[in-house]
């Protein structure tokens, strides 16, 4: 099961999907909400209906769908939870209370110094402009490719950002953090540091920027089948 992160949808894996097909999985990439509804709540929700067979599932979660996955992947007892380069919960924190308690250790300065131009409507709702999108998202991609990708991206909805953790951390799970050593969006650091404490995970190195899945997708499929994916009988979430 494929979960998608903040401003992007499933067409975001449009790339992964057939090269973990070619490799004999099913795959299953999952939308979540959008509008009023879209808190961790209804994410969640939308995840755990999309898994039918738990311990024959791996949810690979990116970016902020880290902050939900885990929450659903230790309530059913999924085979293999896959962070991509994701946001990580603090528990009893929303992600910005724990950005606040951390100093923004989360990201980095590139992150830092362009998320003031990212724009918030109305209703909080934000939207990437496109060359910020470009320069943290994307930034291992021919300038085109990147393009046709940041067209695609949406605004985001914040509630999933500023609704705080359970105070129970999830149950555990077998867990792995793909580190992507190009990535302007997260601290190396805080990954890795984090990803171990929270989750016991095992971090893998992939020479990528913070999007993999439209960069390198076939060895992306290559790396989460290596990661425990399992035979041609199980399922790729």
């Amino acid at each position: 099961m494929l979960v998608h992160g903040a401003w992007h949808d499933t067409w975001c894996w449009e790339r992964v999907i057939p090269e973990l097909r070619r490799r004999g999985h099913e795959v299953t990439a999952v939308s979540l909400p959008k509008g009023r509804v879209a808190g961790t709540q209804a994410y969640a929700a939308a995840i755990d209906e999309a898994i039918s067979s738990p311990a024959e599932t791996t949810v690979v979660a990116h970016s902020a769908g880290g902050l939900v996955a885990p929450l659903v992947a230790g309530k059913r007892g999924v085979r293999e939870l896959v962070l991509v380069a994701a946001l990580m919960a603090l528990p009893g924190f929303s992600w910005m209370g724990q950005r606040a308690a951390e100093n923004s250790a989360q990201h980095t300065e590139s992150f830092l110094s362009l998320e003031p131009r990212v724009i918030a409507d109305d209703e909080g709702n934000w939207t990437m402009p496109p060359d910020c999108a470009v320069r943290l998202f994307y930034n291992d991609c021919e300038p085109a490719d990147a393009e046709s990708a940041v067209r695609r991206m949406r605004t985001q909805e914040t509630a999933v950002f500023t609704e705080a953790a359970p105070v129970e951390p999830p149950a555990a799970v077998p867990t792995r953090y793909v580190l992507c050593t190009r990535d302007q969006a997260l601290s190396r650091d805080w990954a890795i540091r984090t990803a171990r404490e929270r989750f016991d995970a095992i971090v893998e190195e992939f020479d990528a920027s913070h999007s993999p899945f439209w960069s390198r997708p076939a060895d992306l499929a290559e790396l989460l089948t290596r990661s425990g994916l399992g035979t041609s009988s199980d399922t790729a979430t």
